[in-house]
């Protein structure tokens, strides 16, 4: 309030960032297999894995109020004042699947020669943002001006990534 360093401030009430909570789930299912054929080991599998985590989060959910002075405070004359809505509860999850196969072929009994294909899938657990955002500004309540871009006032979505790698 004095001053822009942060020594020069006061703050008080509750922390703008609680409450605050988050848990992680995750549900794995794999196998994984070798087949003995001459000079050849082969070996595949994949794996399944389902991610499940909810977090409770809403930054400045009581209002962060700025005063530029005792007097501004005094007065109730904030010169910021940040407010958020919405809901807290986000209920993230993910499913990722990946398969692989691989040779060992031994040529001689110092050499031996690996070849192996790996596919991988992931979902975005983090498109939710974009789902939710895309929904407020395409209701009933826009929160922004619609005449704004959506890139300004919807969250990013990602790709669902899939890698294929070769060793």
């Amino acid at each position: 309030m004095l001053g822009q360093a942060p020594q020069d401030s006061v703050s008080f009430g509750v922390a703008s960032g609680f409450p605050q909570g988050r848990t992680i789930n995750v549900y794995e299912a794999q196998d994984n297999a070798s087949l003995l054929a001459g000079k050849h080991t082969i070996k595949f599998g994949g794996e399944y894995q389902k991610q499940r985590s909810p977090n409770l989060f809403l930054p400045n959910n009581n209002g962060v109020y700025f005063f530029s002075s005792i007097g501004d405070l005094v007065a109730n004359n904030p010169a910021q004042t940040r407010l958020t809505i919405g809901d807290p509860h986000l209920p993230f999850h993910e499913k990722d699947l990946a398969f692989y196969v691989q040779d060992n072929w031994k040529l001689k009994d110092n050499l031996t020669v690996n070849l192996g294909l790996r596919w991988e899938w992931f979902q975005q657990a983090v498109n939710l943002l974009h789902d939710r955002s895309m929904a407020q500004q395409t209701g009933p309540n826009p929160f922004w001006d619609t005449t704004c871009r959506s890139a300004l006032t919807q969250f990013l979505i990602f790709p669902k990534t899939l890698t294929i790698s070769a060793r």
